[in-house]
Protein backbone atom coordinates (compact mmCIF):
# COMPACT_ATOMS: atom_id res chain seq x y z
CA UNK A 1 0.00 0.00 0.00
CA UNK A 2 1.26 3.45 -1.18
CA UNK A 3 1.98 6.10 1.78
CA UNK A 4 0.97 9.74 1.48
CA UNK A 5 4.11 11.46 -0.34
CA UNK A 6 5.56 14.79 1.68
CA UNK A 7 5.62 16.21 -1.19
CA UNK A 8 1.89 16.15 -2.02
CA UNK A 9 1.24 16.96 1.64
CA UNK A 10 3.73 20.35 1.50
CA UNK A 11 2.24 21.68 -1.83
CA UNK A 12 -1.26 20.57 -0.85
CA UNK A 13 -0.91 22.55 2.32
CA UNK A 14 0.75 25.55 1.19
CA UNK A 15 -1.48 25.70 -1.60
CA UNK A 16 -4.41 25.98 0.95
CA UNK A 17 -3.03 27.87 3.10
CA UNK A 18 -2.18 31.04 0.45
CA UNK A 19 -5.74 30.53 -0.48
CA UNK A 20 -6.95 30.82 3.36
CA UNK A 21 -4.82 34.21 3.07
CA UNK A 22 -6.12 35.16 -0.13
CA UNK A 23 -9.39 34.88 0.68
CA UNK A 24 -9.05 36.39 4.09
CA UNK A 25 -7.47 39.58 2.29
CA UNK A 26 -10.60 39.83 -0.14
CA UNK A 27 -12.78 39.83 3.40
CA UNK A 28 -11.25 42.68 4.60
CA UNK A 29 -10.47 44.54 1.87
CA UNK A 30 -13.32 43.67 -0.34
CA UNK A 31 -11.10 43.99 -3.68
CA UNK A 32 -12.14 40.41 -5.71
CA UNK A 33 -9.12 40.65 -7.35
CA UNK A 34 -8.03 38.85 -4.03
CA UNK A 35 -10.63 36.56 -4.37
CA UNK A 36 -9.73 34.64 -8.50
CA UNK A 37 -6.45 34.85 -7.08
CA UNK A 38 -7.36 32.68 -3.98
CA UNK A 39 -9.48 30.74 -6.01
CA UNK A 40 -6.81 29.65 -8.55
CA UNK A 41 -4.63 28.49 -5.65
CA UNK A 42 -7.77 26.62 -4.17
CA UNK A 43 -8.17 24.85 -7.45
CA UNK A 44 -4.58 23.89 -7.53
CA UNK A 45 -4.44 22.46 -4.37
CA UNK A 46 -7.76 20.59 -4.86
CA UNK A 47 -6.03 18.95 -8.42
CA UNK A 48 -3.00 17.58 -6.22
CA UNK A 49 -5.59 16.59 -3.85
CA UNK A 50 -7.17 14.34 -6.20
CA UNK A 51 -4.44 13.08 -7.44
CA UNK A 52 -2.88 11.92 -4.32
CA UNK A 53 -6.31 10.55 -4.01
CA UNK A 54 -6.21 8.19 -7.36
CA UNK A 55 -2.93 7.52 -6.68
CA UNK A 56 -3.14 5.68 -3.42
CA UNK A 57 -6.85 3.63 -4.70
CA UNK A 58 -5.00 2.90 -8.06
CA UNK A 59 -2.25 1.65 -5.90
CA UNK A 60 -4.64 -0.24 -3.11
CA UNK A 61 -6.29 -2.23 -6.29
CA UNK A 62 -9.84 -0.46 -5.66
CA UNK A 63 -11.13 2.48 -6.81
CA UNK A 64 -12.97 3.17 -3.66
CA UNK A 65 -11.85 4.04 -0.30
CA UNK A 66 -11.37 0.90 1.24
CA UNK A 67 -9.24 2.04 4.68
CA UNK A 68 -9.01 5.06 6.93
CA UNK A 69 -6.46 6.64 5.03
CA UNK A 70 -8.76 6.51 1.68
CA UNK A 71 -11.70 7.41 3.59
CA UNK A 72 -10.17 10.52 5.49
CA UNK A 73 -8.54 11.79 1.94
CA UNK A 74 -11.44 11.49 0.36
CA UNK A 75 -13.45 13.47 3.17
CA UNK A 76 -11.32 16.07 3.30
CA UNK A 77 -11.32 16.02 -1.14
CA UNK A 78 -14.87 16.36 -1.24
CA UNK A 79 -15.01 19.45 1.30
CA UNK A 80 -11.94 20.91 -0.49
CA UNK A 81 -14.21 20.49 -3.97
CA UNK A 82 -17.32 21.88 -1.71
CA UNK A 83 -15.07 24.92 -1.31
CA UNK A 84 -14.13 25.83 -4.31
CA UNK A 85 -17.79 25.78 -5.95
CA UNK A 86 -18.62 27.96 -2.44
CA UNK A 87 -15.67 30.47 -3.84
CA UNK A 88 -18.14 31.61 -6.73
CA UNK A 89 -20.34 32.78 -4.09
CA UNK A 90 -19.53 35.89 -2.11
CA UNK A 91 -21.66 35.31 0.69
CA UNK A 92 -20.07 32.22 1.30
CA UNK A 93 -16.44 33.18 1.49
CA UNK A 94 -16.15 33.36 5.37
CA UNK A 95 -16.73 29.44 4.78
CA UNK A 96 -13.78 28.74 3.28
CA UNK A 97 -11.91 30.73 5.76
CA UNK A 98 -12.90 28.54 8.50
CA UNK A 99 -12.76 24.78 6.13
CA UNK A 100 -9.10 25.27 4.35
CA UNK A 101 -7.17 25.54 7.79
CA UNK A 102 -9.29 22.75 9.43
CA UNK A 103 -8.48 20.42 6.37
CA UNK A 104 -5.00 21.58 6.07
CA UNK A 105 -5.14 20.20 10.06
CA UNK A 106 -6.65 17.32 8.72
CA UNK A 107 -4.30 16.38 6.45
CA UNK A 108 -1.00 16.44 8.56
CA UNK A 109 -2.33 14.00 10.74
CA UNK A 110 -3.43 12.08 8.09
CA UNK A 111 0.22 11.96 7.30
CA UNK A 112 1.25 11.39 10.48
CA UNK A 113 -1.21 8.95 12.48
CA UNK A 114 -3.33 6.99 9.57
CA UNK A 115 -2.52 3.57 8.54
CA UNK A 116 -2.73 2.41 5.13
CA UNK A 117 -1.85 -1.29 6.04
CA UNK A 118 -6.26 -1.94 6.37
CA UNK A 119 -7.29 -3.53 3.26
CA UNK A 120 -10.85 -4.35 2.76
CA UNK A 121 -12.91 -6.59 -0.47
CA UNK A 122 -16.22 -5.16 -0.89
CA UNK A 123 -18.79 -7.64 -1.82
CA UNK A 124 -21.27 -5.22 -3.49
CA UNK A 125 -22.24 -1.80 -4.92
CA UNK A 126 -24.55 -1.53 -1.57
CA UNK A 127 -21.76 -1.21 0.74
CA UNK A 128 -19.99 1.02 -1.47
CA UNK A 129 -23.30 3.25 -0.67
CA UNK A 130 -22.53 2.97 3.00
CA UNK A 131 -19.41 4.13 2.69
CA UNK A 132 -20.04 6.84 0.39
CA UNK A 133 -23.16 7.70 2.42
CA UNK A 134 -21.15 8.12 5.80
CA UNK A 135 -18.08 10.01 4.02
CA UNK A 136 -20.71 12.32 2.39
CA UNK A 137 -22.71 12.92 5.92
CA UNK A 138 -19.35 13.97 7.48
CA UNK A 139 -18.45 16.38 4.82
CA UNK A 140 -21.74 18.42 5.27
CA UNK A 141 -21.30 17.96 9.15
CA UNK A 142 -18.11 19.71 8.94
CA UNK A 143 -19.67 22.54 6.90
CA UNK A 144 -21.88 22.29 9.42
CA UNK A 145 -19.72 22.81 11.98
CA UNK A 146 -17.92 25.86 9.98
CA UNK A 147 -21.74 27.79 10.05
CA UNK A 148 -21.78 27.06 13.41
CA UNK A 149 -18.62 28.49 14.17
CA UNK A 150 -19.40 31.33 12.10
CA UNK A 151 -22.68 31.84 14.05
CA UNK A 152 -21.13 31.94 17.54
CA UNK A 153 -18.46 34.44 16.25
CA UNK A 154 -20.68 36.81 14.68
CA UNK A 155 -23.26 36.54 17.05
CA UNK A 156 -20.34 37.57 19.83
CA UNK A 157 -19.14 40.42 17.87
CA UNK A 158 -22.66 41.78 17.26
CA UNK A 159 -23.37 41.57 21.32
CA UNK A 160 -20.02 43.52 22.10
CA UNK A 161 -20.82 45.67 19.16
CA UNK A 162 -17.39 45.05 17.63
CA UNK A 163 -18.59 44.18 14.20
CA UNK A 164 -15.32 45.22 11.33
CA UNK A 165 -15.02 45.14 7.61
CA UNK A 166 -14.09 41.67 7.64
CA UNK A 167 -17.68 40.87 8.70
CA UNK A 168 -19.25 42.70 5.87
CA UNK A 169 -20.03 39.98 3.24
CA UNK A 170 -20.93 37.35 6.02
CA UNK A 171 -24.92 36.35 5.75
CA UNK A 172 -27.52 37.82 8.57
CA UNK A 173 -27.63 35.41 11.56
CA UNK A 174 -31.14 34.00 10.49
CA UNK A 175 -29.57 33.18 7.21
CA UNK A 176 -26.67 31.50 8.65
CA UNK A 177 -29.03 29.43 10.90
CA UNK A 178 -31.01 28.27 7.76
CA UNK A 179 -27.82 27.49 6.06
CA UNK A 180 -26.93 25.34 9.24
CA UNK A 181 -30.66 23.60 9.38
CA UNK A 182 -30.06 22.54 5.35
CA UNK A 183 -26.37 21.07 6.25
CA UNK A 184 -27.83 19.43 9.13
CA UNK A 185 -30.99 18.27 7.68
CA UNK A 186 -28.99 16.32 5.01
CA UNK A 187 -25.85 15.14 6.77
CA UNK A 188 -28.02 13.33 9.00
CA UNK A 189 -30.43 11.64 6.18
CA UNK A 190 -26.65 10.33 4.65
CA UNK A 191 -25.82 9.08 7.93
CA UNK A 192 -28.80 7.20 8.44
CA UNK A 193 -29.04 5.94 5.10
CA UNK A 194 -25.25 4.53 5.47
CA UNK A 195 -25.78 3.34 9.18
CA UNK A 196 -29.00 1.36 8.34
CA UNK A 197 -26.65 0.05 5.00
CA UNK A 198 -23.85 -0.95 7.53
CA UNK A 199 -26.56 -2.34 9.80
CA UNK A 200 -27.55 -5.04 7.23
CA UNK A 201 -23.90 -5.62 5.98
CA UNK A 202 -22.82 -6.39 9.97
CA UNK A 203 -25.43 -8.58 10.65
CA UNK A 204 -24.58 -10.73 7.40
CA UNK A 205 -20.99 -11.22 7.84
CA UNK A 206 -19.80 -10.37 11.33
CA UNK A 207 -20.07 -12.20 14.47
CA UNK A 208 -22.93 -12.06 16.68
CA UNK A 209 -21.44 -9.29 19.09
CA UNK A 210 -21.20 -6.14 15.65
CA UNK A 211 -23.39 -4.05 17.94
CA UNK A 212 -20.83 -3.80 20.91
CA UNK A 213 -18.15 -3.06 18.31
CA UNK A 214 -17.06 0.63 19.46
CA UNK A 215 -17.13 2.41 15.83
CA UNK A 216 -20.44 0.86 15.78
CA UNK A 217 -21.42 2.65 19.48
CA UNK A 218 -19.84 5.67 18.87
CA UNK A 219 -21.57 5.85 15.27
CA UNK A 220 -24.99 5.56 17.24
CA UNK A 221 -23.74 8.19 19.53
CA UNK A 222 -23.18 10.48 16.76
CA UNK A 223 -26.65 9.57 15.22
CA UNK A 224 -28.37 10.35 18.46
CA UNK A 225 -26.43 13.79 18.84
CA UNK A 226 -27.71 14.98 15.59
CA UNK A 227 -31.17 13.98 16.36
CA UNK A 228 -31.52 15.32 19.40
CA UNK A 229 -29.95 18.47 17.67
CA UNK A 230 -32.63 18.29 15.01
CA UNK A 231 -35.70 17.32 16.70
CA UNK A 232 -34.57 20.39 19.14
CA UNK A 233 -34.55 22.97 16.54
CA UNK A 234 -38.31 21.73 15.85
CA UNK A 235 -39.92 21.75 19.24
CA UNK A 236 -38.12 24.79 20.51
CA UNK A 237 -37.46 28.24 18.88
CA UNK A 238 -35.08 29.22 21.53
CA UNK A 239 -32.63 26.23 20.54
CA UNK A 240 -32.35 27.32 17.30
CA UNK A 241 -29.10 29.72 17.00
CA UNK A 242 -26.42 30.09 19.39
CA UNK A 243 -27.81 27.14 21.45
CA UNK A 244 -27.86 24.83 18.30
CA UNK A 245 -24.93 25.82 16.82
CA UNK A 246 -22.80 25.12 20.02
CA UNK A 247 -24.33 21.56 19.85
CA UNK A 248 -23.46 21.02 15.91
CA UNK A 249 -19.73 21.78 17.09
CA UNK A 250 -19.71 19.32 20.12
CA UNK A 251 -21.43 16.57 17.36
CA UNK A 252 -18.52 17.92 14.81
CA UNK A 253 -15.96 16.85 17.55
CA UNK A 254 -17.36 13.31 17.93
CA UNK A 255 -17.55 12.68 14.57
CA UNK A 256 -13.90 13.62 14.40
CA UNK A 257 -13.54 11.30 17.40
CA UNK A 258 -15.35 8.49 15.44
CA UNK A 259 -13.40 8.76 12.26
CA UNK A 260 -9.36 8.86 14.07
CA UNK A 261 -9.95 8.00 17.74
CA UNK A 262 -11.62 4.82 17.44
CA UNK A 263 -9.46 3.33 15.23
CA UNK A 264 -6.00 4.65 17.55
CA UNK A 265 -7.92 4.12 21.02
CA UNK A 266 -9.99 1.02 20.56
CA UNK A 267 -9.84 -2.24 18.66
CA UNK A 268 -12.57 -2.23 15.74
CA UNK A 269 -13.17 -4.61 13.10
CA UNK A 270 -13.35 -1.55 10.87
CA UNK A 271 -9.88 -2.02 11.15
CA UNK A 272 -9.37 -5.02 9.38
CA UNK A 273 -12.61 -5.81 7.79
CA UNK A 274 -12.31 -8.46 5.07
CA UNK A 275 -15.40 -10.36 3.95
CA UNK A 276 -15.67 -13.07 1.26
CA UNK A 277 -18.31 -13.46 -1.17
CA UNK A 278 -21.20 -15.85 -0.20
CA UNK A 279 -22.18 -17.36 -3.76
CA UNK A 280 -20.38 -20.57 -4.32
Amino acid sequence: MSQLSFEFLALTFVAYLIATFLFTAYLRNLSWSFAKLARWFLAFGLLLHLGELFTLLHASGHYFPTNSQTSLLTVTALISAICFFLSFRKSRLILIVILLPMISAALVALYFISDASAATALPSPWLWTHILSILLGEALFCLAAASSIIYLVVESRLKHRQVSKFFARVPALPDIDKFLNELLSVGFALLSLGMLLGFFFAREYWSPGWILDPKVLFCLLTWLVFAFILIFRIVSKSFRGRRSSQATVLGFVLIVFLTWGVDFFFHSQHQNFRIENKNP
